[in-house]
């Protein structure tokens, strides 16, 4: 075997042994948990709407990865997941030379804790925060379209943050 073979073999065996694995598949859930049901997500801000936008992308973000089957009722689920939406603001970042906003910056913060359904043992309990710039605009209807893209931004990633960190126990 050439040295290369050896440098691959050892580079497998050190990685084998030493706990890597690839993020979204780590070793949180037990093997037995297999079929998820997500409650709706409560709302604990002014901001309508951001407990449907987070509860549905979280589902389509379960129902993408595969790992874990998407249930649509608690009956009959291995674990149960719930959270809510503690923050959202939207502060201005920037300004021009006239002293009027250039950018503002959105910021929402959730939590979520993953229960066991058969005894709600809790498996994982987190919070997540997220900031998501974006441009302002005179223009009110373009400003609030800028802001439903940046809240869209925010829900996205942190569904998919929060997944991560279900699964490899952060």
């Amino acid at each position: 075997m050439n040295r290369f073979g050896l440098g691959l073999l050892a580079l497998l065996l050190l990685l084998g042994g030493c706990g890597y694995h690839f993020a979204g598949r780590g070793g949180a859930l037990p093997d037995d948990v297999r079929k998820i049901y997500v409650e709706p997500f409560a709302n604990r801000t002014g901001k309508p709407l951001l407990d449907t936008l987070m509860t549905s992308r979280l589902s389509e973000e379960l129902a993408r990865m595969g790992s874990l089957r998407l249930w649509a009722r608690p009956q009959g689920a291995d674990a149960l997941l719930s959270g809510s939406v503690l923050e959202y603001s939207a502060r201005p970042l920037s300004y021009d030379s006239a002293d009027d906003i250039t950018e503002y910056r959105s910021r929402m913060q959730i939590e979520a804790v993953l229960r066991l359904a058969s005894n709600d043992r809790v498996l994982w309990k987190g919070q997540l925060t997220r900031n998501e710039d974006y441009a302002s605009s005179a223009d009110r209807m373009a400003q609030r379209d800028n802001e439903t893209e940046a809240i869209e931004r925010l829900v996205e990633l942190m569904a998919r943050d929060l997944y991560a960190r279900m699964m490899d126990d952060f």
